[in-house]
């Protein structure tokens, strides 16, 4: 989450500009508010895809990927006004940016930099 959160803050940044007086403690709070929201719309998509992965182990960087794009899609979805009279190609680049950030830096932790170990065969005779 915390990459999702991060495109999320730069994105914010680069359209809206750094106030003069932004300080630590305020990217911290947005960190934390962002991330407390990015966790929250994430879990329908990102618990089925987790424990899926996790029991029948497949760490493929496509099922993440995929994983990503629907839940950006998803939001993207959940955040256009209704009638949908025009798509919004700006939310859905975020939504979908910020979406696939986080299910590849789950990825890159999970399964390429600390990958599971296979439980040890006993060899009871």
């Amino acid at each position: 989450m915390i990459g999702a959160v991060l495109v999320l803050i730069g994105l914010f940044t680069i359209t809206q500009g750094v106030s003069d007086g932004a300080q630590t403690s305020e990217f911290l709070i947005m960190l934390a508010f962002f991330g407390s929201i990015a966790a929250i719309y994430a879990l329908p998509v990102a618990v089925p895809t987790i424990g899926l992965t996790e029991w029948k182990r497949v760490g493929s960087w496509t099922v993440f990927a995929a994983a990503g794009l629907v839940l950006g899609l998803l939001l993207t979805a959940a955040f256009t006004e209704i009638p949908y009279r025009s798509i919004n190609f700006e939310l859905a680049g975020t939504m979908i940016a910020s979406s696939l950030t986080g299910a590849m830096t789950y990825w890159l932790v999970a399964w390429k930099l600390l990958p599971p170990r296979l439980p040890l065969q006993s060899s009871a005779g």
